[in-house]
């Protein structure tokens, strides 16, 4: 199972440093590709599917790809879809 849903990873531990410099999809690759370069896939995804996401990607952000305005972007697109979904359903249980 891949860290990143749509990135494959092989090799050892120290390969996968290489190739997560490759998270950011090729947005001319395939329709998912670009779909999640354009962060289009996210309102599809299971919350689980974006927790997961969410949790694999942070750690970049505070090493090497600390300087990727594509994963950046990616994080709080990610953040504010999860807090959407939150307040959606904490809206559903005050309602209901």
């Amino acid at each position: 199972m891949p860290l990143v849903p749509g990135i494959e990873e092989k090799g050892s531990l120290a390969s996968r440093g290489a190739a997560m410099t490759h998270l950011m999809p090729n947005p001319y690759d395939t329709d998912v590709q670009y779909s999640r370069f354009h962060h289009h896939d996210l309102a599809n995804s299971e919350t689980k599917e974006l927790l997961h996401e969410l949790y694999a990607l942070r750690p970049f952000l505070w090493w090497r790809l600390r300087n990727n305005p594509w994963l950046q972007e990616r994080v709080k697109v990610i953040e504010a879809e999860l807090a959407k979904r939150r307040n959606r359903r904490g809206q559903g249980v005050r309602g209901g």
